[in-house]
């Protein structure tokens, strides 16, 4: 059955709506990195960053094998370390310095993300597929800042069982006080 329809804008609804069901919402329109203005970065000394360190302090009591590093903490230690914005290492910009950046974040995020698949990793990086983030993997343990931002990552890793041990004895304490 052909539906009809009165205008052109009422066929262009129709269109927009069986396009988001097909293919989902239309993707947002991003300022281009190269439009932005570059910008000094000085480099951070061997420390997490307060965002990354934030997230320790609010996680919930969990159990030891629930601790784990997410996405945004691999990209929040690649982007401090390497003077990115999350936009402009996700950015469709593909000279040679940024893809091989983002490769780094991809074989970070595949060795420390265990709960993500590479299509997740993908989708979490501005709707890659997954078969960049499988390339990208194996390219970006050749980045010369891989062992210290892996390195980060292990002690952040570190500081979470911590912390998790810490609010994990607390409530046994606080149980057997009652």
């Amino acid at each position: 059955m052909i539906a009809k329809f009165s205008t052109a804008e009422d066929l262009m609804a129709h269109y927009a709506i069986v396009r988001a069901r097909l293919h989902g919402p239309a993707p947002k329109v991003i300022i281009h990195a190269s439009a932005l203005p570059p910008k000094e970065v000085e480099p951070e000394p061997l420390s997490l960053p307060e965002e990354v360190k934030e997230c320790v302090t609010t996680m919930a009591c969990m159990e030891p094998h629930q601790v784990r590093i997410n996405f945004e903490d691999v990209v929040t230690l690649v982007c401090n370390d390497l003077g990115y914005t999350r936009r402009e290492i996700f950015a469709d910009r593909k000279t040679m310095k940024l893809c091989f950046d983002r490769q780094l974040l991809w074989a970070l995020a595949y060795n420390h993300c265990l709960h993500m698949s590479l299509p997740k990793i993908g989708r979490a990086s501005g709707g890659r597929d997954h078969t960049t983030v499988l390339h990208g993997k194996k390219i970006g343990v050749t980045h010369p800042a891989y062992e210290r931002i892996n390195e980060m990552l292990n002690h952040l890793y570190a500081e979470k069982m911590k912390f998790n041990d810490d609010l994990i004895a607390k409530a046994e304490m606080e149980k057997e006080g009652v």
